[in-house]
């Protein structure tokens, strides 16, 4: 088989499905894959003081944009198509020119990785208010996916945990398209970051014991992570419980984070801004810290990255109970306690629990577990997964 594959992602750099397609390209061409993208323009939102160009170009994108994809199918003429997230602009045209490879080349295989949803959601009612938009999406979804079913065109499809996983079989139960259960691939941890977990590792015990607890949250610092509800919450359990002694490193950039540094001198514990820091910084920035605690809405955190970082780290983890994707990880990664979200009492006995733990040295994870972490989001899993299915 000609080992050519390639990838296609609405954008080449911006979040976690990004960071992970990167990844995936590397390891390939590791592997000796002939490795092309195809990745979108630059987001159109760029164009929002333009309610009507911004309406054109959407209309455009989604009425002809498959046109672009293909031709660039047919000039590269690939073996394997990887598909991450094609939803900004070109959802679900994305399928037609899949559709029409597959017809003219037929032994390509075709895969999906759901980081997100980005791709399904075009099957759904749109949101949009333009009522002209909301006829043309809506009509699309409607014949694309619920009459043709496009997205049946998956050889095989993939999350990066059960509960993406989840969601996607049931959307494929709607559209009526009868698919082997979804195969859960944990996203590759880059060998030079694993490095610099290892060497910054958590060390527990009296020596370097904390009068406080250090609590550290790494990510954007936007209204969907929850940062700013979150110092406002710990602040509410500061002043019900002064037991407590923690303090809160934010580690990353954003919106939210001006607002944050204005009521900074008010809040009743020590906060502390360090901005957005290259990732192969936020090892030795983590190791100075006891727990991360994390506040994201529901749906944001399918998959976060962050927590494997800070178990291999071997830090605990301070999450909410109410979503899937931290869950989840929360309980196979453990050493996580959990609190229910906006809920001062609860995130007090969190912390209660952590500061427990915590003051009595008690280690997060044991080497065995830390090891199977390791192997778990491991390079060389990730690669071997994909080429055997790569190669049916």
């Amino acid at each position: 088989m000609r080992k050519t594959l390639v990838l296609i992602n609405d954008f080449y750099s911006g979040g976690g499905a990004e960071i992970v397609m990167q990844d995936h390209a590397n390891l390939l061409k590791k592997a000796g894959w002939k490795i092309n993208l195809i990745t979108g323009i630059k987001n159109i939102k760029i164009f929002n003081n333009n309610k009507l160009l911004v309406l054109v170009l959407n209309l455009y994108y989604m009425l002809f944009g498959y046109l672009i994809i293909l031709y660039k199918l047919l000039k590269l003429k690939p073996a394997v198509i990887h598909l991450y997230n094609w939803y900004h602009i070109l959802t679900p045209q994305i399928f037609i020119s899949l559709t029409i490879y597959k017809k003219l080349y037929p032994k390509t295989k075709i895969f999906y990785s759901a980081h997100d949803f980005h791709l399904l959601i075009a099957a759904f009612p749109p949101k949009e208010k333009n009522i002209f938009y909301k006829i043309i999406r809506g009509s699309q979804g409607l014949i694309y996916y619920r009459l043709l079913r496009l997205p049946c065109i998956f050889d095989k499809n993939f999350a990066p945990s059960k509960t993406v996983a989840k969601i996607v079989d049931t959307f494929y139960k709607k559209i009526r398209c009868t698919k082997p259960k979804t195969i859960i691939l944990y996203n590759p941890l880059p060998k030079e970051l694993e490095t610099q977990l290892l060497k910054h590792q958590k060390t527990w015990s009296s020596k370097n014991e904390p009068n406080q607890i250090k609590l550290v949250f790494v990510g954007r610092v936007t209204p969907d992570k929850g940062v700013l509800s979150l110092v406002k919450l710990l602040n509410k359990v500061k002043r019900k419980d002064s037991s407590l002694n923690f303090s809160l490193t934010i580690v990353g950039d954003g919106n939210e984070l001006p607002k944050i540094k204005q009521i900074a001198s008010k809040l009743a514990y020590h906060i502390k801004c360090l901005g957005r820091k290259p990732l192969l910084q936020v090892p030795s920035i983590l190791k100075k810290h006891h727990a991360l605690i994390m506040h994201s809405k529901p749906f944001v955190e399918n998959a976060p990255l962050v927590m494997r970082e800070a178990s291999i780290a071997n830090l605990y983890m301070i999450v909410p109970d109410d979503h899937g994707g931290m869950s989840e990880y929360g309980k196979i990664l453990k050493g996580t306690f959990f609190y229910k979200r906006n809920n001062v009492t609860s995130l007090r006995k969190a912390l209660q629990r952590a500061q427990n733990q915590i003051t009595a040295y008690k280690v997060p994870r044991s080497s065995k577990k830390l090891q199977e972490i390791r192997t778990m989001f491991a390079p060389s899993t990730f690669t071997s997964m994909l080429l055997k299915y790569y190669n049916l």
